[in-house]
């Protein structure tokens, strides 16, 4: 992306790299684009600010998946999911599933319900104990002499 290799993007570059990648995009947007990432208005974005931008840009995106995954519980659109809503969600899973436990573990004020934000800590957790099982099990695979690393 950063062609003259000064280690800055500039609008050039950025339109350059996006239509590169098959975007196509007016001056106006890459403009755009631009300030909104260049945070300390040189002009161009330096490579903390591709980053900061690219994580901000994942975290929408997680963001929207976290809503995405809430609205499908929440079908009556109450801005809670009810035990009835978890039942009713979770059926598709052909697993039997302890609706109860869930709840209780979940709902961290005692309502009965589950909001929003009980709901992202309950996925960051399983987020994370799914990431450690998998670190454990990469482990595992190394020590059995399977796994040797990426690549």
């Amino acid at each position: 992306m950063d062609k003259d290799g000064d280690g800055v993007l500039s609008l050039r570059e950025l339109r350059d790299a996006l239509t590169q990648r098959g975007i196509s995009t007016t001056d106006k947007t890459a403009k755009l684009l631009l300030e909104r990432a260049d945070l300390d208005g040189s002009g161009g974005v330096d490579y903390l600010e591709f980053l900061a931008s690219t994580v901000h840009l994942a975290r929408l995106e997680r963001d929207e998946r976290m809503w995405r995954a809430f609205r499908h519980f929440d079908t009556a659109d109450t801005g809670f999911i009810s035990r009835e809503n978890l039942v009713q969600g979770l059926a598709h899973m052909g697993t039997k599933v302890d609706v109860d436990k869930i709840l209780a573990e979940v709902d961290q004020d005692g309502d009965g319900k589950i909001c929003y934000n009980e709901f992202c800590n309950m996925a960051s957790v399983v987020d994370m104990e799914m990431s450690l099982e998998c670190v454990s099990e990469g482990y595992m695979m190394a020590a059995r002499g399977r796994y040797h690393g990426p690549g």
